[in-house]
């Protein structure tokens, strides 16, 4: 019998391999002292420059253009992206 392989992921294929390629960083400082602030510092910084949750919801639209409920459905997304 064959491998469950789980829920498709939340992440495309590009988006994965950034977040593997940080892999190394993470379990460095995991072994070292445990502080990770600057890590999801920059992490966060790299990842919202490339992939704006904004676009990826709304590809066609500015930030401008969107009503309350839009910008509330970014937010939202972008809350569920930062829980780390």
């Amino acid at each position: 019998m064959g491998r469950n392989p789980g829920p498709p992921s939340w992440a495309t294929q590009e988006q994965t391999e950034l977040l593997q390629s940080y892999l190394p960083e993470y379990s460095a400082i995991g072994s070292a002292d445990r502080h990770y602030t600057d890590f999801w510092s920059n992490l966060k910084e790299v990842w919202f420059s490339k992939y704006s949750t904004h676009t990826e919801l709304y590809p066609d639209r500015l930030v401008k253009e969107l009503t309350v409920e839009e910008r509330q459905n970014v937010t939202s997304a972008m809350d569920k992206t930062l829980a780390v």
